[in-house]
């Protein structure tokens, strides 16, 4: 049964402490320190649930709560099976990746689509601040702000989305204020802002310490490889190649000894997988917005956007699939190969 915010519940079970458990790659996971970091202290394994009255909490984050619901059915509805959940997290963030797919996910190092960016933020940002065009600068910028804290708010606060949308509101302030803004500081503001709300986030969040790894690896490393890829066009068919070649392999080397220091694998083929996937997202994220928003407006409309993206999702999953294949496509660093 599916439980949505405002219901009130009732449950009978054991309340537990949690532990730490060993993963799949052999390393152990701080289970209790995790769960901490969001403030639940114990778990209970429920025996009955009942739902006691609904429509409760925060009407406004119940109705964008709502409204998030609905753009997922909508997708879903279209855009069958796993390229569905693929193509709602990939806009609306991870929440129904199957285990079998987030272990591929994991082992070629994609699960970074799969988690909300600052591309996601910046997209929403700039769309409201195009809409409210019509007003002073200043109006239009804060529209953008407003959107993007609705937009984190709306789909569960997720780490990386909250850090994105942070620097995305400092930024677009800078722009009010007339100033360019240093994204080297606004990466440190976000991450002061963050743990100065909650302590627990930078130190026991992985996706949190991944996504301020990655922001720094785009920002200062993958220049320094760029001279790498001069033989990629700098744009072709509406793409950035060089750019996506360089960000890439800039932030992957940036990523990887943390990588290895929590998943012990070494993941050899995630590079070329992720330069594979990832001229694919713009396409994907772009159709499946088209797919919720006219969706909801007349959903037999939105059918050939579906299609569309229906396949492009195939063709991401079939790569992230294939790439699992490889010989010594994770290599764990107990191995002898070492």
């Amino acid at each position: 049964k599916e439980y949505s915010y405002g219901d009130i519940v009732r449950l009978t079970g054991k309340l537990e402490k949690p532990e730490p458990f060993e993963t799949t790659t052999g390393g152990m996971f701080d289970y209790p320190n995790f769960l901490k970091k969001d403030g639940i202290l114990g778990i209970v394994k429920a025996k009955s649930i009942t739902t006691t009255d609904t429509k409760k909490g925060n009407p406004v984050l119940r109705a964008l709560k709502k409204f998030e619901s609905n753009l997922e059915d909508i997708i879903k509805t279209l855009i069958p099976n796993m390229k569905g959940s693929l193509a709602s997290g990939v806009l609306l963030g991870d929440k129904q990746i199957t285990k079998e797919n987030r272990d591929e996910f994991i082992t070629t190092g994609t699960t970074h689509i799969i988690a909300l960016s600052g591309y996601n933020v910046s997209i929403v940002a700039n769309f409201f601040r195009e809409l409210f065009s019509f007003l002073p600068l200043t109006g239009a910028l804060a529209m953008g702000g407003f959107a993007i804290v609705l937009f984190v708010t709306m789909t569960g606060l997720q780490s990386s989305a909250v850090r994105a949308g942070i620097m995305g509101c400092i930024v677009l302030f800078a722009k009010a204020k007339g100033r360019q803004a240093n994204i080297g500081i606004v990466l440190l503001l976000a991450a002061f802002v963050m743990t100065a709300i909650n302590p627990y986030t930078l130190y026991y969040d992985v996706s949190s310490q991944l996504s301020f790894l990655a922001t720094v690896g785009i920002i200062y490393f993958a220049p320094t490889v760029a001279h790498w890829f001069t033989w990629l066009p700098e744009k072709k068919i509406g793409l950035p190649w060089r750019e996506i070649a360089a960000g890439t392999i800039g932030t992957q080397m940036f990523v990887l000894p943390y990588i290895l220091y929590k998943t012990g694998v070494l993941s050899i083929i995630s590079p070329l997988t992720n330069i594979a996937v990832l001229p694919f997202m713009p396409y994907l994220m772009a159709l499946t917005a088209v797919v919720a928003i006219v969706g909801i407006v007349y959903l037999p409309l939105a059918t050939p956007f579906a299609f569309l993206a229906t396949g492009i999702s195939g063709a991401i999953l079939g790569i992230i699939h294939y790439s699992t294949k490889i010989p010594l496509a994770a290599v764990p660093l107990t191995t002898p190969f070492w």
